[in-house]
Formats: structure tokens, sequence, C-alpha cells
């Protein structure tokens, strides 16, 4: 930050040096994929942890949930390769903390 700017003084606009700016954020492009595929994990995680709990308690919904998280990864997020979303799958189901969702994977 203190690179950024050129000078900062209380209850005035700061003056910022924004082609160092712009340098600094194209150095930190790659962190921004990450991020975002972070993001992505996140929303899908927590997703399937809002859908199996409605599953737990009725069970046979639990195939569902599975078919349709294969199909988001592997339209949605371009995972082609299925070992790819099994793992992916087996590591939101660990993540979801049940036994149950774990075995339910290995079987998909």
């Amino acid at each position: 930050m203190k690179s950024v700017l050129k000078e900062a003084v209380d209850h005035r606009r700061h003056e910022i040096d924004m082609d160092e700016a712009e340098r600094l954020s194209r150095g930190n492009g790659r962190y921004l994929v990450a991020s975002r595929a972070l993001k992505a994990f996140e929303s899908l995680n927590a997703s399937f942890r809002t859908r199996m709990d409605c599953a737990r308690k009725n069970p046979r919904f639990r195939r569902d949930i599975y078919d349709d998280l294969h199909f988001l990864l592997r339209v949605e997020h371009r995972i082609e390769d299925e070992r790819d979303r099994k793992n992916v799958i087996r590591k939101i189901a660990e993540l979801s903390a049940s036994p149950d969702d774990c075995a339910a994977v290995s079987g998909s």
C-alpha cells in the first residue's frame, strides 16, 4: 500500500500512484484464479451441505444430490474426468462430516 500512496493526509483526498497500483495488481493475477476457484468450491460445499441436511431426513434424495453435483462439476465447472469429479465430491462429502455421505460417493 505504501508504494502506491503518494500522499495521505487526514481529511483530504489521498493521492494514489495509479500506474504503480496497476503494475502491482497485474502481478497478483494468478491469485485471482485461485481465489475464484476457492469461492466456487465453498459455494458448492455450502449448497451440498444444505441439501444433504435435508436428505439425511429423507435418504432417497441422496442419489439425486450426487447426480446433480456430478452434472454441475461436468457442465458448469468443466471437469470432464469422472475420477476428478468423484474426488471433488468426496472432499465435499468429507467436509460435510457424515460417514454416510462419504460411503454414498464411492458408489457413484
